[in-house]
């Protein structure tokens, strides 16, 4: 099993949920305006997975708002690539990051960066059930920066593209956490890493193609979905796509959000 963490707000007093919340928010990601209109009797439910120093955490949360501001931003910055994938029984979030807006619905991803403001907002009255990945930003080479930053504030859909094995992965290491040992780590970690760089890597091949042969033949070489370590995991590379697009549905990797009141 991975190491985790769980928090749940229905194990503190009513009258300190939310501040529990907010700080354990901020630690999370990184420090940022938190408000809620349910905020006198916050509920909310997360657990905390790591692999090495990538974190993963379901959650399922009462509508809210977070906004990292620029003055935020320019007091410190954990320098983490945020990521979210939207789960069934979410409401719509509407996402403001790097001049780019739009709806993110259920089963789509985007990407924030911790140096740059940012405004994320679940709908009034609806649930907000998704999983939450940080990254910290050293662990990408630069060529990947380039591109990760044309995908930041874009709704990625779950459901085509590499979206589509990066949503069942990320439900599969929530879901399956039992199945997986401390020594699977590394390697869990380093495909994690290759599926968030890929659709980096297919900006720059955009690029290189937009300026010609000559162009590529400088670029570096893409750190994604690699054969050897796909191999070390203990993957087929040839079924890698297939494989992981059919792992088993996730349980719900919180209390059942009908469970819960929407007013």
């Amino acid at each position: 099993m991975l190491p985790e963490t769980v928090l749940r707000t229905d194990d503190v007093a009513p009258d300190i949920r939310f501040d529990v919340w907010r700080e354990a928010m901020a630690a999370t990601m990184s420090p940022m305006h938190i408000s809620s209109q349910h905020s006198s009797d916050f509920w909310g439910h997360t657990r905390l997975l790591t692999l090495d120093d990538v974190l993963l955490w379901p959650v399922a949360m009462q509508a809210s708002r977070y906004r990292r501001t620029t003055e935020l931003a320019r007091r410190g910055d954990p320098e983490l690539y945020h990521i979210t994938l939207v789960l069934p029984g979410s409401g719509r979030l509407r996402v403001d990051h790097s001049d780019r807006r739009h709806l993110s619905t259920v089963k789509d991803l985007y990407i924030l960066d911790s140096s740059q403001p940012c405004d994320v907002e679940v709908e009034e009255n609806e649930l907000a059930v998704g999983i939450g990945v940080e990254i910290p930003r050293s662990n990408f080479p630069s060529t990947a920066e380039k591109g990760i930053g044309r995908i930041l504030g874009h709704r990625i859909s779950g459901q085509e593209g590499f979206g589509s094995v990066l949503s069942p992965f990320l439900s599969h290491l929530i879901s399956r956490n039992s199945a997986h040992q401390p020594s699977d780590i590394p390697r869990l970690k380093q495909i994690l890493l290759d599926l968030v760089t890929a659709p980096a890597a297919r900006e720059l091949d955009a690029e290189a193609s937009l300026y010609g042969d000559e162009t590529k033949k400088h670029l570096p070489p893409h750190p994604f979905l690699h054969p050897a370590e796909l191999s070390r995991s203990g993957a087929d590379p040839a079924k890698c796509r297939r494989r992981a697009i059919h792992f088993p549905a996730p349980a719900a990797p919180v209390a059942d959000p009908a469970a819960r009141s929407r007013t």
